[in-house]
Order: C-alpha cells, then sequence, then structure tokens
C-alpha cells in the first residue's frame, strides 16, 4: 500500500486530503469483450486533460478529485487515447490510489502534511497517525519510539535518511550524535482500544537540532517504508506495510 506526497525544498507540498494518484498501463494484450472501456474523444473538459495527460506521463497526481473524475474511475476499467498518436494506440488500464492514507481491515494509516517546504533548520513537517479501525483492543508492536520507531527514507543516491521527531530526545532508548541516530533493539507494545488513535510527528530536515552537521537532500524520489506489526486478540502476529514516496524537485 502507497501513499505520496511533493516536497519541494522551498516551496510547497500537497496538502489535500483529496489528493489521487491516477495510473494507466499499457495493455500488451486484447482485452475481454465485457471490459468497459472509454475513448478520451468522448470525455470532457478537466478529466479529458488529466486522463490524457496520465497516459503521456504512465501516472499522474490530482489534488481535489472531482465526483466526473471519480466516476470515470469507478466505471471504466480501460481507455484509450485515438487522438494522442501512434505511440499511445491501444489499450491503457485505469486505476487509482488515495495519496494520504493507508490501511487494512483493522488499522488505518495516515498522514497529515503540516509544513510542505524545508531549508536549512526550518523542516518540513508531517503528522503520521495510526487508529484502530475495530471495537476490540490490539496491540502494535515496534521499536522505540512507539509507535513507528525511528524512521528513515530510502533517498535517490541510496542513503538511508533518518526523519527527524522530538520523541527521539525524550526516549531512552533512542541516542542522536553527529554520526545519526540509533535505537535499542527491544520491542515496545502499543495497546489501542477500539476506535483509538495515535499520532506522532515527524520532520524531514537539513540541520537536526544539537547536531553541527548539516544533510544533503539530492533532488528526486524518497521511499519511506512503515511497518506496523500488530496482534488483535489471541490470533496471530499480522503486519500493517505501508510506503510514504515523496519527491524534491529542486
Amino acid at each position: 500500500m502507497a501513499t505520496m506526497m511533493n516536497v519541494e525544498k522551498t516551496t510547497r507540498i500537497t496538502k489535500s486530503t483529496k489528493s489521487q494518484v491516477v495510473i494507466v498501463e499499457a495493455q500488451e494484450h486484447e482485452i475481454g469483450n465485457s471490459a468497459s472501456v472509454i475513448d478520451t474523444a468522448n470525455l470532457s473538459g478537466n478529466v479529458k486533460e488529466i486522463i490524457i495527460e496520465a497516459i503521456l506521463q504512465g501516472e499522474l497526481q490530482v489534488d481535489n478529485v472531482s465526483e466526473e473524475l471519480k466516476e470515470v474511475l469507478a466505471n471504466f476499467e480501460y481507455v484509450t487515447c485515438e487522438s494522442c498518436g501512434d505511440r499511445y494506440k491501444g489499450y491503457f488500464k485505469l486505476s487509482s490510489y488515495d495519496m494520504t492514507s493507508c490501511d487494512d481491515s483493522a488499522l488505518n494509516f495516515n498522514i497529515d502534511i503540516r509544513e510542505g517546504s524545508f531549508e536549512g533548520e526550518d523542516p518540513a513537517i508531517i503528522d503520521f497517525t495510526v487508529r484502530n479501525q475495530l471495537g476490540d483492543p490490539i496491540m502494535i508492536k515496534s521499536g522505540p519510539p512507539a509507535p513507528f520507531g525511528v524512521l528513515s527514507a530510502d533517498a535517490p543516491d541510496n542513503r538511508h535518511i533518518p526523519l527527524w521527531s522530538e520523541s527521539y530526545t525524550e526516549s531512552e532508548y533512542v541516542e542522536i550524535s553527529e554520526e545519526g541516530i540509533s535505537s535499542a533493539d527491544i520491542e515496545l507494545t502499543t495497546k489501542l482500544d477500539g476506535g483509538e488513535s495515535m499520532t506522532e510527528r515527524y520532520e524531514i530536515r537539513e540541520k537536526w537540532p544539537g547536531i553541527s552537521q548539516s544533510i544533503e537532500f539530492p533532488i528526486g524520489k524518497y521511499h519511506l517504508v512503515i511497518e506496523m506489526p500488530y496482534v488483535r486478540g489471541d490470533e496471530s502476529l499480522e503486519t500493517l506495510r505501508c510506503t510514504v514516496t515523496w519527491e524534491i524537485i529542486n
């Protein structure tokens, strides 16, 4: 499951909880006669522009998704574009995903982007929330600090860059130094009652408090994988795995 956001180093970040990523995939085989298909010529206005742009790019972030676009995504499996030229002949499979949420039958993971730009000591700020969607308690397993642990993103240059959180300084199991952030190899358990949620604030920043070195952030996409093992009742261990992706573009 994935959620995506755009980070620009000194300008803006997408904050809309209505953001979607529209994906179109070229099909190398014929599709069945029962498949629902629409050509872009039969679309209108902004929806037509969005679908054509998604075809040209492969995927497209869309903020403030209209009811018309939702209807197209819900009612049609494939799209064609006769006006797009020979390179784009054939069928394209339509799909989309919500950029700000990730869940299974028990847990919901959500991001709330508080500040989308960062430079020097001014960080981008993101709140991560996990919520128990059931009526009964759930036990979430994690490293310190609970419930998400020390989080690091995979950078375009293959480095692992930690996100910052004030909860690191409050945990006796987390060590912060010029070399980086490390945590003790222990398992913590967080109990979430039915309907209860827990939020932790994380930051993307070039300067960590109290640390002299700066972190370099190359332009490109960053991927942060968050795994939340949990147990409900007497059942076996399950894991909600979410990937947060952002892009630095200048």
